[in-house]
């Protein structure tokens, strides 16, 4: 086997597979799935301890099987897609979110770790990889997502028409390296003696900034649909473009509302 074929062979994008998902709500209203993980701590969403009886706390959670056709999933798998929605990057309450606004069977897509794709989400957008890849995409599709609930930072001072708190957080070298030390910013760049950052997304929700599968729910900015880096896509907030970042941070800041190409999984 040629070295490009085993290469292709053992990437991520050969191990995806497609789960179907039938969950119960706990007592409370909950979704009685397994997921951990989530972008306000830093990592993917993943699953948790799955049970081979498919039951937790008395509720029934069917994963894939015989009658479905579909893969099984295991701990640590990590979720990439819940109905054809791309979630790499979102915190783990719009993920489960998403799940629990579904109707009937839920259809995921989980990948099984692997040495440069696993739940550090800081770790594989420090990694550089050919343009136009899966990658690539997925790297793309992460910051997207990120930008819905978590605003970037930079150290150069505001212009005339940018307001703080909502096209960027404007803080003061000091202040931009402690957030670098206390592991708040998921990835970091410097441009023209100006660093740029952008920080987890908070762990508790902003009201009303809840994603939900349905497009009815709002976004952050007043924004809503459906996420980007899938078929579907959500309008990007519309800063203005900043040619004094670093190429990660510019890439999609800035960039006119409209469709995004969807992370190639098969």
């Amino acid at each position: 086997m040629s070295k490009p074929a085993a290469a292709k062979k053992s990437h991520w994008t050969s191990r995806v597979k497609e789960v179907v998902v039938v969950a119960t709500k706990d007592a409370r209203g909950e979704l009685d799935l397994p997921l951990v993980g989530g972008a306000e701590h830093g990592e993917f969403a993943a699953f948790g301890v799955v049970d081979d009886d498919h039951h937790h706390d008395g509720h029934a959670v069917v994963y894939g099987g015989a009658d479905t056709g579909a893969a099984r999933v295991a701990e640590g798998d990590l979720l990439l897609e819940v109905e054809d929605l791309a979630v790499s990057g979102l915190p783990l309450y719009d993920v489960r979110n998403l799940i629990q606004n579904s109707e009937g069977p839920v259809r995921l897509k989980a990948v099984r770790q692997g040495n440069k794709l696993n739940k550090d989400l800081k770790q594989y957008l420090s990694l550089r990889f050919q343009k136009a890849s899966a990658d690539h995409e997925l790297q793309q599709t992460i910051r997207d997502n990120l930008y819905h609930h978590a605003v970037p930072c930079t150290t150069r001072p505001p212009r005339d028409d940018e307001i703080p708190g909502v096209h960027y957080n404007f803080l003061s070298v000091a202040d931009f390296l402690d957030l670098e030390r206390s592991g708040t910013l998921l990835e970091i760049g410097s441009y023209e003696g100006n660093y740029y950052g952008t920080p987890k997304p908070p762990v508790q929700p902003p009201a009303g900034k809840v994603i939900s599968s349905g497009g009815d729910a709002p976004l952050s900015d007043g924004l809503s649909g459906s996420l980007p880096g899938s078929q579907h896509s959500t309008p990007r907030r519309s800063d203005a473009y900043d040619e004094n970042a670093p190429r990660w941070h510019r890439t999609r800041r800035g960039a006119p509302p409209g469709r995004r190409r969807k992370t190639s999984l098969r």
